[in-house]
């Protein structure tokens, strides 16, 4: 209950002037807190060339962390939950975020890729925003976005390890090809422009771009990817590769065929940047393509003695050191509430057909893939981390009896190390961006098996010696 308390007294008569002054109990705090979810739950055109993932086959992590808090009895609220879809559509983005905050929204998450202006609108209200799959650069700049947090993977923590391989090996010219992919066109971006950096002292000498031609890729037409490598051989030694695993493989296949590979005057980077893939591109799992199968391996493994992988800590799949769920149970319980309420996503039920065409059958058109055998991709975890952590930074945040806006909730979490989804801690740098350590990765084919360097674990701020 709030106490009146008299401020001023006047000689003579007596004038009391009251203000409210609050003495906080236990009936006077706030309890429940609501969050407000934007998901590209169903496809739009401008989807396909944005996402890797669609909402369907990660939103049910919104229950799995929903269920994580109910069951933490050290923190005393509640947590309540709207969400909708913005089909992948900034500004059906922008209206559904003012119909949140309208709806007493407290926190915000997502919208998937395009997080600018709904950060810029959130720090507007002093809302926190949580995003699981922004990666542009320019959203680290916390002067703009200042009630902004992390938990993807993003562009600037890829360039620390990569300038710390450069000056490892003493290279100071580079040729960058990129894929034409929006993901791998703004990592390009920022890329380029920090390598371009004077102080880096590093050359780039030239800039390729390739396209995953499925159609020609199918038909062992490879003259495009050859072309572009003939082009590199004439101006630089160094190649780094910002495209997709199963392009990289067909890339270094390629200069094996140009006679880079066997020469050792050439070294090719690339990323690998999907923890939730790695488990899977084991052994001789990582040579195979997608275009060229096993009857390539042997080349495809020669090749990559060529090949430095700078790839994100892979998942531990094993039971975490503070016996917390582990990452299959997890990816198990994303696919089985994917079926429930709210949701009802078909993302992991039925078959992929050939031509994807929805007017299959199992028996019209041949299934070429079983969507119950599908990875849940990273988004979930990524989104799953959002959430828990906030709650976290918000019981932070009311222990310090301070306002659980967006900047005191970004601040409780800079610097805070939580235990991870995946088996390992992660860590809030001091911009709220989670990081992802990294890791150098070298093999060689050598009598059968390969060997990895010394290299590892390679973290993101430091050289890999």
């Amino acid at each position: 209950m709030a106490r009146l308390v008299p401020l001023i007294w006047s000689l003579g008569c007596v004038f009391f002037l009251y203000a409210p002054v609050l003495e906080v109990s236990s009936s006077d705090v706030r309890r429940t807190y609501k969050l407000g979810f934007m998901l590209p739950f169903n496809a739009d055109t401008a989807c396909d060339a944005h996402l890797r993932s669609y909402a369907g086959q990660y939103a049910p992590a919104i229950l799995v962390a929903m269920e994580h808090i109910r069951n933490d009895t050290s923190l005393n609220f509640n947590l309540t939950w709207v969400w909708n879809d913005t089909m992948c559509n900034e500004s059906k983005a922008i209206r559904q975020q003012v119909w949140q905050l309208n709806n007493g929204v407290d926190a915000f998450f997502g919208p998937g890729k395009s997080c600018a202006t709904t950060s810029r609108n959130a720090l507007a209200f002093n809302k926190p925003v949580i995003s699981y799959e922004c990666r542009d650069a320019p959203l680290a700049d916390k002067d703009v976005y200042k009630t902004l947090a992390r938990t993807s993977i993003n562009n600037v923590h890829i360039v620390p390890p990569l300038l710390a391989t450069l000056k490892q090996f003493k290279w100071k010219r580079v040729a960058i090809v990129y894929q034409k992919k929006i993901q791998w066109q703004m990592i390009y971006n920022y890329v380029s422009k920090v390598l371009a950096e004077e102080k880096n002292n590093i050359t780039i000498a030239l800039t390729e771009s390739v396209q995953l031609d499925y159609k020609e890729f199918h038909q062992r037409n490879f003259q495009a990817v050859e072309a572009s490598l003939r082009r590199i051989s004439q101006t630089a030694r160094i190649v780094i590769l910002l495209m997709s695993h199963e392009l990289v493989i067909e890339y270094m296949l390629s200069a094996h065929k140009e006679g880079l590979v066997q020469t050792g005057e050439y070294a090719f980077i690339s990323f690998q940047l999907s923890p939730e893939l790695l488990n899977h591109k084991i052994q001789m799992k990582w040579y195979f393509g997608e275009f060229s199968g096993p009857g390539y391996m042997e080349k495809i493994i020669k090749s990559f003695s060529a090949l430095l992988i700078l790839q994100v800590r892979p998942i531990t799949y094993g039971r975490h050191k503070n016996n917390s769920m582990t990452y299959s149970n997890f990816s198990a319980e994303v696919l089985r509430l994917s079926r429930e309420p709210p949701f009802k996503s078909d993302a992991y039920q039925g078959c992929l057909f050939v031509n994807n065409s929805s007017n299959c059958t199992e028996r019209t058109c041949k299934c070429i893939f079983l969507k119950n055998t599908s990875l849940v991709p990273i988004e979930a975890a990524n989104l799953y981390h959002g959430i828990v952590q906030y709650a976290y930074a918000l019981n932070r945040t009311l222990a310090k009896n301070q306002e659980p806006n967006g900047i005191n909730i970004i601040d409780a979490l800079k610097g805070h190390t939580f235990d991870s989804i995946f088996g390992f801690d992660m860590t809030f740098d001091d911009q709220a961006d989670v990081m992802f350590n990294m890791t150098l990765l070298h093999q060689e084919y050598v009598n059968g098996t390969k060997e990895k360097t010394n290299c590892v674990p390679f973290m993101p701020n430091e050289p890999c010696m």
